[in-house]
């Protein structure tokens, strides 16, 4: 064998030992230099040596060029640093996929979550809702817009639920323009709570002509422009958050904890403004809230004992009797016996599911 070919040899061994005693084959590589040891006194050891913390490169400390090219092992297959990088890069892209995934998937668990069937029963523990003084809200996930949007919280200073709140201003014949304000007090009615860049933007989109800086006289000029408020119309006690198309009319000269009460939102209320119903956005239908059913409306039932609709059909005994009448007991030919009258239990519609993504337009 010759000299050449002894040191081959020799060199090829050598990649299987230990780098500090040079006799044992390696078990180990420091994650820090990847340097390789057989047991932890090799390992102590080759940390005094080289001065090594045995930790992983931190990802975001700069390292030279020149350091670079010196860490390339004999045959240039090998470099740790080129490795941390290679490795922080592809943790960061598989890191920004589970994230794209896992909120799409409890997106669309948030909006299937529901409430419970009547008001006197507390949502389920399990469920994405919360009762905000009265109103049920539906929570969406941390990082999407609209959660991050919301800053509804009790104000402890002055005593008051502060609410988020989103303007859609729906001008004639034009685009309609969302603003979001903060801090609208729960005892403020709809024409105070606006703050002075609300009512300037809904005064230059509707196309009124008055200015005021007094809180006291834009109930006044949004009355005289006939301007006014609405909000989407959900029935009461959704199991699954589901769009509607359905708004009904706001009472200006209620304050904003009375309209919420009972009512339904996605994080924080929306409040279309317009001064026709043909302004509204495309498909929204202004309804007549009293036309629901009373279960529709979250409401006891007008006979007692009895979870009937109001819509529901009477049996012949009760035909000819009036709604003002209520048929607890019909009575028999002897007086003294007395047979509860049917009632036949309104039926639930299903709950229809819909898109994930929220959008007060729709």
């Amino acid at each position: 064998m010759t000299e050449t070919q002894e040191h081959t040899s020799e060199k090829s061994a050598d990649d299987s030992l230990c780098e500090i005693c040079h006799k044992v084959p390696f078990k180990y590589k420091c994650p820090g230099c990847a340097r390789r040891t057989c047991s932890l006194a090799c390992s102590k050891q080759h940390k005094i040596t080289f001065d090594c913390s045995g930790k992983a490169y931190d990802p975001l400390k700069y390292v030279s060029h020149k350091e670079i090219q010196n860490a390339d092992d004999e045959k240039h297959e090998s470099n740790h640093l080129i490795q941390r990088d290679f490795n922080f890069l592809t943790g960061m892209k598989r890191k920004l996929k589970l994230d794209q995934h896992d909120a799409f998937v409890r997106n669309k668990k948030v909006l299937r979550s529901g409430f419970s069937t009547f008001l006197k029963d507390p949502p389920p523990s399990n469920s994405h809702c919360v009762m905000n003084r009265g109103a049920y809200c539906f929570l969406l996930p941390k990082k999407m817009s609209r959660s991050v949007n919301n800053r509804s919280r009790m104000d402890k200073r002055e005593g008051v639920y502060t609410w988020t709140v989103e303007w859609l201003l729906c001008p004639s014949g034009g685009e309609s323009v969302s603003h979001i304000t903060h801090g609208f007090k729960e005892t403020d009615t709809l024409a105070q709570g606006m703050t002075e860049p609300t009512f300037e933007l809904c005064r230059s989109t509707l196309g009124i002509s008055e200015e005021t800086s007094d809180i006291s006289k834009r109930e006044g000029i949004l009355r005289q422009h006939n301007v006014r408020f609405y909000i989407k119309w959900f029935p009461h006690g959704m199991h699954q958050y589901r769009e509607s198309r359905e708004l009904i009319e706001l009472n200006t000269e209620k304050c904003l904890g009375e309209l919420l009460r009972g009512r339904t939102v996605l994080e924080y209320p929306t409040v279309y403004v317009a001064t026709s119903e043909v302004d509204l956005p495309k498909g929204m239908v202004v309804i007549d809230e009293t036309t629901k059913t009373d279960e529709e409306r979250g409401l006891k039932s007008r006979y007692e004992g009895s979870t009937k609709s109001s819509n529901a059909p009477k049996n012949e005994d009760q035909a000819s009797a009036s709604d003002d009448e209520a048929p607890e007991v019909a009575s028999t030919k002897d007086d003294n016996v007395e047979v509860a009258a049917d009632t036949t239990a309104a039926t639930k519609a299903p709950i229809a599911e819909e898109d994930d993504e929220y959008d007060p337009l729709a």
